[in-house]
């Protein structure tokens, strides 16, 4: 296995570039037909809830940095409760039937904000006005179930109603960035395992760079020379 410095791995690399620049298409036509072809339709929609800790929070409008702090924490809590059996069942009678309890609970999530008290639940379905209905409901559930279902005093308003479903998959574009990626990489790595496995010496850097020793004189190459050539070698 020979050892290869930084000059003749670059060198390695552009000797191979159209392998390398094969894969990385092949990568990406790959990964876009996949998503095209076999990835379903997804939309969708997204609902701001803002937190307050009524226990700690006694002026109305009050924004210390620790009813910050405990604005977060319960906004943690209601991401957590958010899938509990009340609030789902709550979320599902607004919805006539179009889901059942578990599709639900696949379809909803949730975030919060960095550094605010504010809590993104989205839901994401093949049928973008559905995705919008179960967002809205599940948001409304919370709200008003989170302090039946823990006992704690808190309050979660609405302040951004479900938006719009937008279609989020299948992400072609992702997708074929993704494959660009896995050919670039595979390609260099087969490329690169070659050559250290290949302990053929071609040239004499190669020679000098294994045994450390300088080159005294070289061998030239003399090619055969065809039947119909008068010249001698």
């Amino acid at each position: 296995m020979q050892e290869m410095d930084l000059r003749l791995l670059v060198g390695v690399l552009m000797s191979r570039i159209k392998w390398i620049i094969a894969s990385i298409a092949i990568g990406v036509v790959l990964f876009a037909m996949y998503a095209f072809l076999f990835v379903p339709e997804e939309y969708t929609s997204s609902a701001l809830l803002y937190v307050r800790n009524m226990a700690t929070d006694t002026q109305a409008n009050s924004a210390t940095a620790s009813n910050l702090s405990a604005s977060e924490y319960l906004a943690n809590n209601y991401a957590q409760v958010m899938k509990t059996e009340k609030v789902v069942n709550h979320a599902l009678a607004q919805l006539n039937g179009q889901v059942s309890a578990a599709q639900l609970r696949g379809m909803v999530s949730s975030s919060l904000v960095p550094d605010t008290a504010l809590l993104k639940v989205s839901a994401s379905y093949e049928n973008a006005e559905v995705a919008r209905l179960a967002c809205d409901a599940m948001a409304k559930s919370l709200s008003e179930m989170f302090p039946t279902v823990t006992g704690e005093v808190s309050s979660a308003k609405v302040v951004e109603d479900a938006s719009n479903a937008v279609k989020t998959a299948p992400n072609v574009v992702r997708s074929a960035l993704l494959g660009a990626l896995v050919g670039l990489v595979l390609s260099v790595v087969v490329i690169l395992l070659r050559e250290f496995l290949d302990n053929t010496i071609r040239d004499k850097e190669t020679l000098q760079i294994q045994f450390n020793v300088p080159v005294l004189g070289e061998i030239p190459s003399f090619t055969q020379v065809g039947k119909g050539d008068k010249r001698h070698a």
